[in-house]
């Protein structure tokens, strides 16, 4: 059951953090170059730059930021005042008796790429007082998503789930959540997203 109405964030997980994986690039590339300077006799950087150029294209795989994605964190409203997430994964990712990978989460494609398999919040958040309250039910639920990931696979144990680069505390959670008015006063009333 798909908790979240309405989306606030919407965070991807990759598989490992962005310094991991170029540190793991690298070796590839480090790898790939010796072993062309085995092959041709001579260093990397004395073969033709048409030869070079294709090496490189060749073993450098696609950038980080959206082709490592094991997941998606989706935190938001359940279209009441409580602050809630769900969790996406890849289809291929699931194991092959899973009933989600064969018959989906509910949804009319069968071929879907991402699908629903967790909620997050047992502990659901409402009625906060403050913004402060919200950023640590938000980083809470992150948390709780890294968790999840790491225990349900374990290859996937470096996995983070990553994070605006501002900080949360800039948004104004309360008002977000529809419950409070522009005037400021602590009235609930319909989100303005």
């Amino acid at each position: 059951m798909i908790l979240v109405e309405k989306v606030l964030l919407l965070l991807p997980v990759h598989r490992c953090l962005e310094t991991v994986w170029h540190s793991e690039v690298d070796a590839k590339l480090e790898s790939m170059r010796s072993q062309t300077e085995k092959v041709y006799g001579k260093p990397f950087d004395k073969l033709r730059p048409a030869l070079q150029a294709y090496l490189w294209d060749s073993e450098l795989p696609p950038p980080w930021l959206l082709n490592d994605l094991i997941g998606w964190v989706v935190i938001g409203s359940d279209g009441g005042d409580c602050l809630c997430g769900d969790l996406y994964c890849r289809r291929k990712d699931l194991r092959p008796a899973d009933e989600l990978r064969r018959y989906g989460s509910g949804s009319p494609g069968r071929n879907n790429h991402w699908v629903h398999w967790a909620e997050l919040g047992g502990r659901r958040t409402r009625w906060c007082k403050d913004n402060s309250q919200y950023v640590e039910a938000v980083t809470n639920l992150v948390s709780e998503a890294t968790k999840s990931f790491r225990e349900r696979w374990p290859r996937w144990r470096r996995c983070e789930v990553w994070l605006p680069s501002f900080s949360l505390d800039c948004l104004d959670w309360a008002w977000a959540m529809g419950l409070r008015g522009d005037d400021g006063n602590k009235e609930r009333g319909r989100s303005a997203i």
